[in-house]
């Protein structure tokens, strides 16, 4: 079995002030989620996201560092795309590609779309590119993440693990031919959806 991919770090820009609040109110349930390429403009979105959704689950393993999650938002920033529902922005999805593999970086929804089935639809999505590339998916995790839960009933492995993280990977070689779709998601171009690398 191959390695787990590494994700290569990148020096951010000067740190930003976020404007953008992230809507942490009650929402109805989400009829259409999309995709959109990531820019510049997100940036402030991306800050309050990050601060939102990660750093309970960072200080339970290291103090909070504001540079070091910057750095986060920045890596690998061209592969990141915007989750949206009714144009209105939720989250981030960010996968690097390469011959070798996809390597998910990061998948965030803020509290309030959680546990309504969006994360599995955009996995079953990555798992239906896995089977038609050949390529393995690989990611980390902080163990005490509740995503761990998500990952291993979509299929997910341990290839590897440290202190604070697990190391998975979804190889298409070993799995069903027809992952399922999730019910309550809109379907996606895929050609619109996915970057080509």
């Amino acid at each position: 079995m191959a390695a787990c991919a590494n994700v290569h770090q990148a020096t951010p820009p000067k740190p930003f002030r976020s404007n953008k609040a992230v809507n942490h109110g009650s929402i109805p349930r989400p009829t259409c989620v999309k995709l959109r390429p990531a820019g510049g403009g997100d940036l402030s979105f991306l800050e309050s996201l990050r601060l939102f959704t990660m750093r309970e689950v960072v200080e339970r393993h290291y103090p909070w560092n504001s540079l070091v999650q910057l750095q986060r938002i920045y890596d690998h920033l061209e592969c990141a795309q915007i989750i949206t529902a009714n144009h209105q922005e939720i989250g981030l999805l960010k996968v690097h590609r390469t011959a070798a593999g996809m390597d998910l970086i990061q998948i965030q929804l803020q509290t309030d779309y959680q546990n309504h089935g969006i994360g599995s639809s955009l996995l079953m999505d990555l798992q239906k590119e896995a089977l038609r590339t050949g390529r393995p998916i690989t990611l980390k995790v902080f163990k005490s993440n509740r995503a761990c839960r998500l990952f291993r009933r979509m299929g997910f492995s341990t290839c590897n693990e440290d202190e604070h993280r697990f190391y998975l990977r979804w190889d298409p070689e070993t799995m069903p031919p027809d992952p399922p779709q999730a019910p309550g998601i809109c379907p996606r171009n895929h050609d619109a959806a996915w970057p080509s690398t």
